[in-house]
């Protein structure tokens, strides 16, 4: 009886570790990186046990249903060759609060890249552009916005901010810039471990 026991807590083990998720999400951004002053996002998830096809193809279908909608806001490219999709879209980031209560929204342009390479699948954000908001004119109609590369505003290395922003606002948008990619690294995991 206790051999039946032992056989059938093992059977059931095994089959349910059968169904957990083998891919381990990377730990999540927390301050921005860069390599040669630029800014860069990358995180490495290992796939050593899975199918790099089946990867790629989750990659691709999540890609597509993703960032393949809308042609006015992002492009998508497949390189099935090198197991890799490159996508160029756009996002508008809402800040946290300032201290006048005030809620700034910004729009961020960026290059995602996931590949495989070797046991690794390897998500890079790079080329991150801000539009920025400039304090508005009495006459004028429209608000003006003032493109920066992400190395002008949030680089930790950074001795001066450009003209009319603030640390605050600086630090709200890091805040808001790091918020996102951790949701874009939560979903590249979970496309990863699509089977």
């Amino acid at each position: 009886m206790r051999k039946i026991l032992c056989v059938v807590l093992l059977l059931g083990l095994l089959s349910v570790s059968g169904f957990a998720q083998i891919t381990k999400s990377p730990d999540k951004f927390t301050e921005v990186t860069s390599f040669e002053d630029k800014v860069v996002f990358l995180k490495e998830f290992d796939v050593k046990d899975l199918n790099p096809d089946s990867v790629y193809a989750g990659i691709k279908d999540w890609g597509r249903k993703e960032y393949g909608k809308d042609t006015f806001v992002s492009s998508i490219k497949y390189d099935p060759k090198n197991k890799e999709v490159r996508i160029t879209s756009r996002i508008e980031l809402l800040l946290p609060e300032d201290s006048e209560g005030k809620r700034e929204s910004v729009p961020m342009k960026y290059r995602l890249n996931v590949f495989l390479c070797q046991d690794k699948c390897v998500m890079e954000v790079k080329g991150i552009t801000f539009h920025v908001p400039l304090p508005k004119d009495k006459a004028a109609v429209k608000t003006v916005h003032k493109s920066y590369r992400a190395e002008e505003l949030i680089l930790p290395s950074l001795k001066t901010l450009p003209a009319g922003i603030s640390g605050e606002f600086r630090s709200n948008l890091e805040k808001s810039t790091i918020f996102f990619l951790n949701t874009l690294l939560d979903d590249v995991s979970v496309a990863i471990n699509r089977r």
